[in-house]
């Protein structure tokens, strides 16, 4: 995510969020004292407010983001459902989907946060009231009508499952029955089973062992429930541990997050659902999709209670985070040293590969994300401007080497940029020992440095072959510049 133009397909797509709706009330106030009577704090009330929960949290974030959202709902014919209806409305939110059954509750969440002498403000209890209850037959059926209206002309469809009985299997294939083009995207708090053959299923660990039937999340969990769901991609977060990316094509990748500090947890995996639609309707990789995901969900549990999180704010702190990214990734041999001991001993494969990089174009940039899409840390071995000089001649590089080390670390697709001054990247290799080493353009195994070939597998690394992009390469470009300006 680089800036504003990340949120236009948002903005250009209609989204649905199907899924338990929620209102949630929040008490602040101070607690200075216990009652007399019993040992209890008494918290005198200093602000009251009220806001859509669950699914309604979730199309508050993605509407105040740009998008145009659909929002397919139950309520009661009480209070907090009619509360919680005005609150979307008046956010832009299409609430033609909300169904209202008589027969049900809407649930309510109480969160009383208070703060006093020498603690901060936190949250104190937490009541809850809601029920499990399937919708009546008329609820149902004009539930279905409702999605059958709304679902075809979605580019994505959300399913929030919070268990009140709302979604089922017979639900969800009457979903994909009418809109069979969307991205199916799932979040299921007791029941992921019902998110099978997904496009997208979003969980934490607990929510993962849970679907597994075992006690504990293992470091093996993610992969064995993808393949149960058969889902294309499943994000799993791991809190302050980032969040793991699993796919049916391509590797799976842990994405580390930056620690923020907590002011409480609420709405985090909301904000997790919303951040991971937008990515995918942006057009995002997995992995930067992950990201993006650890970032909002960060913003969230800095701010008190289900807050609005804004694209100005998202845009600068992803400009921030570039900014600190860019500034480590040049690194010296026993920084790299260090981080890929660190990588190996957590399971996950280190790729490397080498070049000149000498104005960079849209070949190099193809070439490096079909590297990093090997492994789980692609670094970048940069010849210096002497080593480029040695094997192309006095008048290369045409970019100097801090520059274009500047710009390699730009690319989200580039973990780390170590320059070397050799001829051939040998020593570093032989140094770090790369699960894989990727090398690109018209190599094969007979024309490739035999000797760093006979050192790759020999401590059992894997060379991969990338083919190149026929005309883009850094002589072709300098050949045009010359013949068109000459």
């Amino acid at each position: 995510m680089d800036n504003k133009d990340f949120f236009i397909p948002l903005s250009r797509s209609s989204i649905a969020l199907v899924g338990d709706l929620y209102l949630d009330e929040f008490i602040y106030g101070e607690a200075t004292k216990i009652a007399e009577d019993g040992l209890v704090p008494i918290v005198h009330s200093v602000s009251r407010s009220w806001q859509p929960a669950a699914a309604g949290y979730t199309a508050l974030l993605l509407a105040g983001l740009g998008g145009r959202i659909h929002l397919l709902s139950r309520t009661g014919a009480d209070v907090p459902g009619q509360v919680a209806k005005n609150h979307l409305m008046e956010h832009g939110i299409d609430c033609t989907g909300l169904v209202v059954d008589p027969s049900f509750t809407t649930p309510t969440r109480l969160r009383i946060n208070a703060g006093g002498p020498g603690h901060a403000d936190r949250e104190m209890v937490r009541v809850l009231s809601e029920q499990r209850q399937r919708p009546s037959a008329a609820s149902a059926a004009l539930l279905k009508s409702r999605l059958k209206r709304i679902l075809p002309r979605c580019r994505a469809v959300v399913l929030m499952d919070k268990d009140t009985g709302l979604i089922d299997q017979e639900l969800v294939a009457f979903i994909r029955t009418i809109a069979p083009e969307a991205i199916l995207i799932g979040d299921s708090e007791k029941n992921l089973p019902l998110l099978s053959r997904f496009d997208v299923v979003i969980a934490n660990e607990s929510e993962t062992a849970a679907a597994l039937g075992e006690p504990a999340y293992t470091v093996d969990s993610g992969d064995r429930l993808r393949r149960r769901l058969k889902a294309d991609l499943l994000f799993i977060s791991h809190g302050a541990d980032g969040m793991s990316v699993h796919q049916a094509k391509g590797p799976t990748r842990r994405v580390a997050t930056e620690r923020r500090q907590v002011y409480d947890r609420v709405g985090a995996g909301e904000a997790v659902v919303a951040a991971i639609t937008t990515a995918l309707v942006a057009g995002l990789p997995p992995d930067q999709t992950a990201e993006f995901a650890n970032l909002t969900a960060g913003v969230a549990i800095a701010k008190p209670g289900l807050a609005e999180i804004t694209r100005e704010e998202l845009v600068q702190l992803q400009e921030q985070r570039n900014a600190r990214l860019e500034a480590h990734k040049i690194v010296s041999l026993p920084e790299l040293r260090a981080v890929v001991a660190d990588m190996k001993k957590s399971g996950r494969r280190v790729v490397w590969t080498n070049g000149c990089f000498d104005i960079m174009h849209v070949g190099h940039i193809l070439y490096l994300e079909k590297a990093r899409s090997l492994g789980d840390l692609l670094v970048v071995g940069l010849n210096s401007d002497a080593s480029v000089r040695s094997f192309k001649g006095p008048d290369r590089p045409i970019v100097e080497e801090r520059q274009r080390a500047k710009l390699l670390s730009a690319l989200s697709c580039v973990d780390y940029v170590i320059i070397f001054e050799d001829a051939s990247p040998i020593k570093l290799i032989a140094e770090l020992q790369p699960d894989i080493y990727a090398k690109g353009g018209d190599y094969h195994m007979g024309s490739i440095n035999q000797e760093e070939r006979r050192l790759v597998e020999k401590y059992g690394g894997r060379i991969a072959l990338l083919p190149g992009v026929p005309g883009m390469s850094t002589s072709h470009l300098i050949e045009r510049i010359i013949k068109t300006y000459r």
